[in-house]
């Protein structure tokens, strides 16, 4: 599986004031960092070949969220509403997303790395060409989610919800999945370490002799 990188220009990057006032956030071909938009109603976030770091939006709620070609370290959205998010070529590191609603989530080559995403919502999300490496996605929703081409890499998925969830082509190999929530007609699509497998079999109740 293919994921597309973030398509920057970073010689022609450079570091731009940003009003921490406002209600909206639209930022091209810049460098951001130390802000913080707590707890704020918040129009519009549009990010375009962006490099974000140490930036908080904890607490807020945000109508839009569209970032695009970008690199965001440290950013914290915990805690966030987020109505409708769509993200295209982003890398996420070292972020903060626990307890966050991603609203019609539309994601397509996303790589979320190192990342706290616990007790979010994905549901009804439409994820592609995704990778979620060392997560922690405990307790998380993707239910009604379509997934295509998506791994999660050292992932815990303790408690996660995948009911009525559309795979194609997704691995959950080398990640936690106690407990996890998933239908019978959401496995196939699924690719599972040997370990997975004979969980997923005593959900659904299949008795394996040899």
């Amino acid at each position: 599986m293919e994921i597309k990188k973030p398509i920057l220009k970073k010689e022609q990057l450079n570091k731009k004031n940003v009003d921490e006032d406002t209600s909206g956030l639209d930022v091209e071909s810049a460098l951001i960092s130390d802000l913080s938009f707590n707890d704020k109603e918040i129009n519009e976030i549009n990010l375009y070949e962006v490099i974000a770091e140490n930036i908080t939006f904890q607490s807020s709620s945000i109508r839009e969220l569209k970032i695009t070609d970008s690199i965001l370290k440290k950013v914290n959205f915990a805690g966030s509403k987020i109505k409708e998010t769509f993200f295209q070529r982003v890398k996420i590191e070292n972020c903060r997303i626990q307890g966050t609603e991603c609203g019609e989530a539309n994601f397509i080559d996303v790589v979320i790395h190192n990342s706290k995403c616990s007790n979010s919502s994905f549901r009804f999300a439409k994820i592609k060409d995704t990778a979620f490496i060392d997560c922690d996605l405990k307790d998380s929703d993707f239910i009604g989610a379509q997934l295509k081409n998506v791994v999660f890499q050292n992932c815990d998925l303790t408690d996660v919800q995948f009911s009525q969830a559309k795979f194609s082509n997704v691995s959950l190999k080398g990640s936690i999945i106690e407990n996890i929530h998933i239908g019978k007609e959401s496995i196939n699509g699924l690719k599972v370490n040997t370990a997975q497998a004979i969980y997923l079999s005593s959900l659904f109740g299949l008795i394996i002799e040899d």
